[in-house]
């Protein structure tokens, strides 16, 4: 069976279509936007940016004012399926987040110390740090 076939049988459409749109509004946190078709027609309101409202494994997060494309399941009804430029991103699982990761990740490397034949070693030095925090604010800008 092709996609068509199968993007038939749960739309219950036979036309399955795409249309351009700028991005009007971003809901990051409820993972939708307000877009504006390049072809003219009426904004399209709450457009999710996942297949399930709410739910998000790799989502990006588009800027507003960037392009995307809006794949319409119905007359009223479309899911955003790629964007131009992206603000952040969302990456998950059930059970993990991947900002929280690298963050974790980050910490363990701020107190990290190494056995020494004289004693354990301090913590890292100044310049490490600086990184570390560097490492740490460029996360929180990635991943919202």
């Amino acid at each position: 069976m092709e996609i068509r076939e199968i993007l038939k049988k749960i739309v219950g459409n036979s036309e399955v279509y795409a249309k351009v749109c700028k991005v009007d509004i971003v809901d990051a946190s409820k993972l939708t936007c307000d877009v504006s078709p390049s072809d003219g027609t009426a904004p399209m309101l709450g457009v999710r940016l996942t297949p399930l409202a709410g739910n998000a494994a790799f989502t990006p997060i588009p800027v507003k004012g960037s392009w995307v494309l809006v794949m319409m399941l119905s007359a009223n009804d479309g899911i955003i399926t790629m964007v131009d430029r992206a603000e952040n991103f969302v990456l998950k699982n059930k059970s993990l987040n991947f900002k929280d990761v690298l963050l974790s990740m980050a910490n363990i490397i701020k107190q990290l110390t190494v056995s020494t034949p004289a004693g354990p070693s301090g913590t890292p030095l100044p310049p490490t740090v600086q990184a570390i925090l560097q490492f740490e604010n460029d996360i929180k800008t990635l991943f919202k």
